[in-house]
């Protein structure tokens, strides 16, 4: 599992860590969180849950960070990723038992 803390045991000075990774703000750290969750999504196959937990959050939150959010203050956040939009693939080679768009154009 990963752990992510903050470290002030160092002579005050302030690193956050993620994954053994240790960064200078809890921002870059938090972008490194919602990196590996949309890495886990993608390219380990893993579900909503397992991903959030396996980042070290809440359901919750990984629903915001794919849904995008509405501040209290009207703001909006956009989604990290446009999970919605796909790109049109061309078509697969048609069984020759099938017509072609041509064919059926021509027919038509």
């Amino acid at each position: 599992m990963t752990r992510s803390h903050r470290n002030e045991d160092r002579g005050g000075e302030h690193r956050w860590t993620f994954n053994g990774v240790e960064y200078p703000t809890r921002k870059l750290m938090c972008e490194a969180r919602r990196a590996e969750y949309v890495r886990l999504l993608d390219e380990e196959g893993m579900n909503f849950t397992q991903a959030a937990h396996a980042v070290g959050v809440s359901k919750r939150t990984g629903k915001a960070w794919r849904n995008g959010r509405t501040r209290a203050t009207g703001r909006n956040e956009k989604p990290l990723v446009d999970w919605y939009r796909s790109t049109m693939d061309k078509p697969k080679t048609l069984h020759p038992r099938y017509l072609s768009q041509e064919e059926r154009i021509q027919i038509a």
